[in-house]
């Protein structure tokens, strides 16, 4: 069942019906914020009356100021009173606070006009003073002149009304010309104030008190209504269905039934629409929900609503096995961020081993802790954490068996039988016997299945093959294994010419990413040349050489460290070709060439024009095993060039020259 109550339209000067009436403060108690903003430029020493005008400025202000009342909070900022030149002087030289006679005095007296006027600077700087205030701030700036800082003082204004600041701007120009007045006046209308105009001090002290004591023509609020359910649990979302203003920053809230209306415990902007959606506070009692008006912070419905304790069930296993993940089916009031935990019996509130949010779902999947004992499945509001309902559960011993060789060859792939719990991110691991359980070298998931493959390391020696849990790295189970050093051979000539494939035989273990590579003599063992990976490759292999003739050096290496297994010397000798050609050939007919050369991997036999400057190849061949083959006759008649060339830096090492005709 919902209850709905109305208020009827208000007024920010009149007083709300009874049953509100005992909420607002008294108006005689009620003071107001006011915060002046005095023009201390240089132009404040300009003379009235044989008088300095910034001398009146402070006579009319200190009087001013104990014409206000004992409740009232006062600020005052001065501008151009400190660096003549400086757009940024300015100075909250009394901050807002009750009023001290003495100490206002003080700092209005020690004002000594210099520099320029940067009324928009110390607009802004006001308008950030007041914006964090709960009630509306009264302005009050006096000034002998213009913005001098080329920025746009009514702009200021302007933008910080539309930013929903609470506040009105009064202007007293002061020996001002008529046509100076525009953008004063600009600046008071947009900030829904008053401007006036003084010409001396009288004028000025009448002015002011003329702003001072302005009220403005009572604003009609409107009327509004809510409607809500009676009763809620803790944490709970409901919604509330409301008509109103709708005005800027009007908001609909909930608060304890004895507090003041401003101090909500949850709240909706009416922007948002009806229903308003809110959340019930955690702790229960009697509260109010109610519609307030932004600006004026003036309460025009509310209805009681009476917050009750949530409830919560747990239904899950009274046992499981340790680092399993369990099904745990709950009601409760599934708040924003409530969830579920498993902790230790003792545990304080907030202590958990593992957690699910409920906006997971019932059931939910929870994860049990890696030790066996005795535990407790909790559901916690995430407002102040408290525990709604508490379930025991047992968690049980797991245990894990290996199966694995008792000896390996270094770096290479073996398999390893298991069975264990298979908990999410368990696995099995090789590690040097007696090492930490969070170390090890090579790993495999054990949600692949058994068997799984490793990798043995590269270093020879004594190792354990480990079951490890993914909670708190438990070993489950280990058995020893024997890593033994793996040896290789390579058999390579003595010498090769530099640029040739060279045919390799070795012997060695074959790992995995093992590889060989030709490098020059003393390299250092992470560089490397041209290479094969010897788990693909089939003996004998090519290896293709580098065509810079010198000492090398053909290196196997393992593919986990990188690490060097062997190495065999060799010499390159520069590269030499031959090239066989008839001195004259017919126009269309293929020309036959015989080649000898080292024969590398993209090396060319090539025809090119010597006549053209940039000697493109007008036909190419490949110089693969095959020593005779056949280029294409070119277009045209004339003298021509067949070259063999080398396929990385395009090395020519035999030319020859031939006539088409």
């Amino acid at each position: 069942m919902k209850t709905i109550i109305r208020t009827v339209s208000i007024f920010l000067t009149s007083l709300i019906f009874t049953t509100l009436a005992a909420e607002e403060t008294p108006p005689e108690t009620v003071g107001k914020n006011r915060l002046f903003i005095l023009d201390g430029s240089g132009s404040m020493w300009g003379q009235i009356d044989n008088r300095s005008k910034i001398e009146i400025a402070k006579d009319v202000m200190k009087k001013m100021v104990g014409t206000l009342s004992a409740q009232d909070q006062l600020g005052l900022l001065v501008y151009g009173h400190r660096r003549k030149g400086d757009c940024n002087d300015v100075e909250l030289v009394y901050p807002m606070a009750g009023i001290d006679h003495s100490a206002m005095s003080q700092q209005i007296d020690a004002i000594q006009p210099k520099g320029k006027t940067p009324i928009t600077e110390s607009v802004e700087q006001a308008v950030d003073l007041v914006r964090t205030l709960e009630d509306e701030a009264e302005i009050v700036l006096v000034s002998d002149g213009l913005e001098t800082c080329k920025r746009d003082p009514c702009e200021a204004v302007k933008k910080a009304k539309q930013a929903g600041v609470r506040f009105r701007l009064h202007v007293v120009g002061f020996d001002l010309k008529k046509e100076e007045t525009a953008q004063l006046k600009c600046m008071a209308e947009a900030g829904g104030g008053r401007y006036v105009l003084a010409k001396n001090a009288h004028e000025l002290s009448s002015g002011i008190e003329e702003v001072v004591k302005h009220e403005p023509k009572p604003e009609e609020l409107g009327e509004a209504s809510i409607s809500g359910p009676e009763e809620v649990q803790i944490g709970a979302y409901f919604e509330v269905d409301w008509e109103g203003p709708d005005a800027k920053h009007d908001y609909i809230a909930i608060r304890k039934a004895d507090t003041d209306k401003r101090k909500y415990l949850n709240y909706a902007y009416s922007n948002t629409g009806s229903p308003a959606k809110l959340r019930a506070p955690s702790e229960p009692g009697d509260h109010l929900i109610y519609y307030m008006h932004g600006r004026s912070r003036q309460l025009l419905a509310e209805m009681p609503i009476k917050v009750v304790d949530a409830t919560a069930t747990l239904d899950a296993p009274e046992s499981a096995p340790a680092g399993s993940v369990i099904e745990v089916s709950w009601t409760g009031p599934d708040g924003k961020n409530d969830y579920i935990t498993v902790s230790e019996p003792d545990a304080e509130t907030r202590k958990y081993l593992h957690y699910r949010y409920t906006n997971s779902g019932s059931p939910t999947k929870l994860t049990m802790p890696i030790e066996p004992g005795e535990y407790e499945l909790r559901y916690l509001t995430d407002q102040k954490a408290r525990v709604l309902v508490r379930r025991p559960i047992k968690i049980e011993a797991i245990s894990a068996t290996l199966e694995a060789p008792d000896t390996v060859v270094a770096g290479a792939d073996f398999e390893v039988q298991w069975t264990g719990p298979a908990n999410k991110s368990d696995y099995i691991t090789i590690a040097a016997a007696g090492s930490a359980s969070n170390q090890y070298s090579n790993y495999a998931y054990t949600n692949t299945g058994s068997p799984v493959k490793l990798r043995a390391a590269e270093q020879g020696g004594e190792y354990e093959i480990r079951y490890i849990t993914s909670q708190n790295k438990k070993i489950l189970a280990s058995v020893p294994i024997e890593v033994t050093s793996a040896s290789a051979k390579v058999n390579v000539p003595s010498q090769a010419m530099a640029g040739s494939r060279l045919e390799i035989t070795w012997e060695g273990p074959n790992n995995k990413r093992d590889y060989i590579t030709i490098v020059a003599e003393g390299e250092a063992a992470n560089k490397y040349g041209k290479y094969f990976y010897t788990a693909k490759a089939k003996i004998p292999t090519n290896l293709q050489l580098p065509e810079e003739p010198g000492p090398y050096e053909v290196r196997y290496i393992t593919g986990q460290s990188k690490s060097i297994l062997t190495s065999s010397p060799i010499e390159l000798t520069p590269a030499t070709a031959t090239l066989t050609v008839a001195e004259t050939v017919k126009l269309g007919q293929p020309i036959e060439v015989t080649w000898t050369g080292p024969g590398g991997k993209n090396d060319k036999i090539i025809l090119v024009d010597t006549n053209q400057p940039d000697k493109s190849p007008l036909a190419s061949k490949t110089a693969k095993a095959q020593k005779t083959l056949f280029i294409r006759s070119p277009k045209q008649a004339g003298s021509y060039e067949i070259r063999y060339i080398t396929g990385k830096w395009k090395r020519i090492l035999a030319q020859k020259k031939v006539v088409v005709e």
